[in-house]
């Protein structure tokens, strides 16, 4: 069925898939996308897992103390427009 169009509903035609041309090889491209992707595989091998990320992060900066006093519910309340 190649060359006949795809009908998705009525009165939308998408043409039908052309076959894709290869891509020539990295090294007849000039090289820089191979520094590239070297650049991308170092920074994947140096990440660090989220958790350990997060870990971190909440040591460096942590929940200050609690205070000990309490909310005043009437005034958040009247804040968030509840009566």
């Amino acid at each position: 069925m190649a060359g006949r169009p795809t009908r998705l509903e009525e009165g939308h035609v998408l043409p039908a898939a052309q076959p894709r041309t290869p891509m020539p090889p990295v090294a007849s491209r000039g090289g820089s996308h191979s520094l590239a992707v070297t650049d991308e595989l170092d920074r994947a091998q140096k990440a660090q897992p989220l958790q350990d990320s997060i870990r971190a992060w909440r040591d460096a900066n942590p929940f200050p103390p609690p205070t000990g006093l309490k909310a005043d519910e009437a005034f958040f309340d009247e804040l968030s427009g509840e009566p």
